[in-house]
Formats: C-alpha cells, sequence, structure tokens
C-alpha cells in the first residue's frame, strides 16, 4: 500500500511542478525572440514597431502572471509575446536599413 501512495504522490509532485516550468521555458522563448526583434530594430520601423512593442508588453504581463503563480495565463501570455516578436522579427529583417 506505501507504494502506491509513493506513485501517487509523485504523480501529484509531477503534475504541480510542471505549470512554473513550462510557463518559465515560455517566458525564456519570448524574451530570446524580443531580443531578436530589438537586435534587427523592430522597434524602429514603422511596420514592424506595433508587433514589437505589443510583444514586449505580452511578455511583461506573462512574468507579472507568473509572479501570482497563475501559470496558464503565463503561459499564454508568454506565447502570444514570442509570435508577436518573430513577426516583429521578420518584417523589421525584410525592411532595407538606413545608413548614416
Amino acid at each position: 500500500m506505501s507504494w502506491r501512495r509513493l506513485a501517487i504522490g509523485l504523480l501529484i509532485l509531477g503534475g504541480v511542478s510542471c505549470g512554473p516550468v513550462k510557463s518559465t521555458a515560455v517566458i525564456l522563448d519570448a524574451e530570446g525572440a524580443c531580443r531578436q526583434a530589438e537586435v534587427e530594430h523592430a522597434g524602429e520601423v514603422k511596420e514592424a514597431s506595433y508587433y514589437y512593442h505589443s510583444a514586449t508588453q505580452y511578455l511583461e504581463k506573462a512574468k507579472e502572471e507568473q509572479g501570482y503563480a497563475d501559470y496558464d495565463a503565463a503561459i499564454d501570455f508568454g506565447t502570444r509575446a514570442k509570435e508577436l516578436a518573430e513577426k516583429a522579427r521578420s518584417i523589421a529583417a525584410a525592411k532595407p536599413r538606413k545608413t548614416p
């Protein structure tokens, strides 16, 4: 009987830790995507600016929700941040850069 309780306990612990781990991974991915967009100067390119700034706001909201232990919301906001940052980066990368 004790093995059964141990197995159930391990399953519960595994399920509880999934949210924090996944939300952290998603937020780290979104941070990386935002950095890549920043390297492409997405905030300065007119067509990409909306997507870049939206991505940074979604990222901040994801971090806030993770702080409140609302991991599902953090994952959703982080995923959206990554998508928008990737779109901003691709738009900015396609635009020719002005040289001074």
